[in-house]
């Protein structure tokens, strides 16, 4: 006999895996680049001209 808990069990992880799947469908059908955040990927930091020891505003 199956006891209470476990049909509960059942039922919540077949919802789990219903939005797990609902989730990944999702994601798939979004575009790679969403919000166009891509552009952020060619700008970088790099290593600046200044020193930490130089007395600028930017370095202090």
């Amino acid at each position: 006999m199956i006891g209470f808990c476990q049909i509960c069990y059942v039922i919540v992880k077949e919802e789990a895996n219903a939005k797990k799947e609902k989730y990944i469908k999702k994601m798939a059908e979004e575009p790679s680049d969403q919000y166009g955040m891509l552009a952020f990927d060619d700008l970088s930091l790099g290593k600046g001209t200044e020193s930490i020891s130089d007395n600028t505003h930017r370095s202090i």
